[in-house]
């Protein structure tokens, strides 16, 4: 019988056997270690000899982001961009750009035209851009919005008219480069805060889409918060019923008269709307003068002005503004300006309407039946 080691002792012959192995693998261990700091600062010396391009070109050399936002996203930490002006004459580039940057938005040539360089406040030195290679591959449009009525606010308020970076050139510091230097000219001409969209009444859309989400990640990135939100509707034309010939005669028996807006009514409209509505308002409904036909259709009491809606004022297929006098209101009158509005976009082709910034949701699901389709995020960061 051979005695083992008692109770909660190690084995002395183990011990004996163990301790030139642990002092051969304690020398290798420190070897490996000499070759292992050897070797890292080879790599660092290689590294730092370098030609500058070749690591420029290991940098860069990243699968471009599939774009769905109108902005930059992703990793910013690219080097800096040369920030500089656009003109009218890279208008149709511009409006290239926007319709490449967003899959939610189409727009239209002379749309953005009239919303920039018909905007009352544009101020060339706002219209940004970033070019590679000669192309614009980045642009943004702000502005200062002095205070105007009642409700102009403490201040003036600078605005993002539009923001968009090519999908292929995502990530790379664009829009935060657009973003910084639009905010530094902005503070510069003394606005308090800058809004992202939403600049009625030369608005393009009333926030930021919500699914657009790298340019939501940029904006709070930046230290943007939000500030509101906003809905459109959406109309069927070929299956709303626009006819409004029964709800017409109604109305005439109590003296209410339903027509379109003539050349000749324009001063009387335009002094109507500055003294019952906002001044964003009266703007917007005042560019559809310009519009063949002039798309606002108005109620008229005893030979007065009593409500408006507009069709087209801010973009093909789209209605809004329309007001009724409050003591008017539950007559119908509403009702019936809405569809006349509705029809004229569907006599000229339209096969849906855009209800823009809606404010009664349930009046127009009623109506026209309407529905909820796009929900935007208004952002907004003190300067």
């Amino acid at each position: 019988m051979v005695d083992g080691p008692a109770p909660g002792q190690d084995d002395p012959r183990e011990a004996c056997t163990q301790a030139p192995i642990d002092r051969r693998r304690g020398r290798l261990a420190a070897r490996a270690g000499r070759i292992f700091c050897l070797l890292y600062r080879i790599a660092r010396r290689e590294t730092r000899a370098a030609p500058s391009h070749a690591r420029a070109s290991r940098a860069t050399m990243r699968p471009a982001s599939a774009g769905n936002g109108a902005s930059a996203g992703g990793d910013e930490r690219a080097m800096p961009h040369a920030v500089e002006c656009w003109e009218q004459s890279d208008l149709v580039e511009v409006v290239r750009l926007l319709d490449e940057a967003s899959p939610v938005d189409r727009f239209q040539v002379d749309q953005v035209r009239e919303a920039v360089f018909d905007d009352l406040d544009l101020d060339p030195a706002l219209l940004l851009c970033v070019r590679v290679g000669g192309r614009i591959v980045g642009a943004a449009a702000a502005l200062v919005r002095p205070p105007r009525g009642s409700g102009g606010g403490s201040g003036p308020v600078g605005f993002l008219k539009l923001l968009a970076v090519h999908p292929e050139m995502e990530g790379q510091g664009i829009g935060s480069a657009l973003l910084a230097e639009a905010e530094r000219r902005l503070a510069d001409r003394q606005a308090r805060a800058v809004r992202v969209f939403g600049d009625a009444p030369y608005y393009l859309r009333p926030g930021v889409d919500f699914r657009l989400t790298r340019l939501v990640c940029l904006l709070q990135r930046r230290g943007y918060t939000l500030r509101g939100h906003a809905v459109n509707m959406e109309v069927d034309l070929a299956d709303a019923d626009l006819d409004t010939a029964a709800e017409e005669e109604r109305l005439q028996a109590r003296g209410i008269q339903v027509r379109r807006l003539e050349l000749a009514d324009a001063a009387a409209f335009q002094a109507y709307m500055s003294r019952h509505w906002s001044w964003n308002w009266t703007i917007e409904a005042s560019r559809t003068l310009r519009r063949r036909p002039i798309s606002t259709h108005i109620a008229l009491r005893d030979g007065r002005i009593v409500g408006f809606a507009c069709a087209g004022a801010s973009g093909p297929g789209q209605f809004g503004p329309m007001g009724v006098q409050p003591e008017l209101r539950r007559l119908g009158i509403g009702a019936v300006l809405l569809k006349r509005c509705l029809a004229d976009l569907r006599d000229q082709g339209f096969p849906t309407a855009d209800i823009q910034w809606v404010g009664p949701i349930a009046f127009y699901a009623r109506q026209v039946g309407a529905e909820i389709t796009r929900c935007f995020w208004q952002f907004e960061k003190p300067l």
